[in-house]
């Protein structure tokens, strides 16, 4: 759609640190974005009808700033803060745009959906253009690579903060 002045501006600019070599829509997208920020298991719960809770186990959450780093009970090293080449750009907030949850492995053969709108309650997963699985960058700043075959329980066990796993 149509971007106010100041936000056509701001989508114009390439900003290199958001972009991965490896992903061929670097370029291709109005603010483009690589990368996908971690948001735990995305288990919303329905309070009533239309009104859901919001899941607050991943290293980010909807609506709120940082976590301080006491609420990483599971340790720094053992949550993913960060995924690479999912993402689409960081001009719209949102699921489809710039977050994923460890409900599923990386790379799922399950394409990404969602409830009504890019933004709202769905499926966004870990994924790459690298060939068999997802580079993260864990909450204490290290990276590791999860294969696409990575099992599950681990994958999610990474995609939370204070489960205990």
């Amino acid at each position: 759609g149509d971007l106010a002045l100041g936000n056509g501006t701001a989508a114009a600019q390439r900003v290199a640190m958001f972009l991965c070599p490896s992903d061929p829509n670097a370029n291709a997208t109005a603010g483009a974005n690589s990368y996908r920020i971690n948001m735990g298991l995305a288990e919303f719960h329905q309070r009533r009808p239309g009104s859901y809770s919001v899941p607050d186990d991943g290293a980010f959450v909807v609506d709120r700033e940082v976590h301080p780093l006491a609420d990483f009970a599971d340790g720094l090293s053992a949550t993913s803060g960060f995924i690479g080449q999912a993402g689409h750009t960081w001009l719209l907030g949102g699921g489809f745009y710039t977050h994923f949850y460890a409900a599923a492995p990386p790379n799922s053969a399950v394409p990404d959906c969602a409830a009504g709108t890019n933004n709202g309650i769905g499926l966004f997963t870990a994924r790459s253009y690298h060939p068999g699985g997802v580079n993260a960058a864990m909450a204490d700043g290290s990276a590791r690579w999860f294969t696409s075959t990575t099992d599950t329980r681990l994958w999610r066990s990474h995609g939370t903060r204070n489960r205990g796993d």
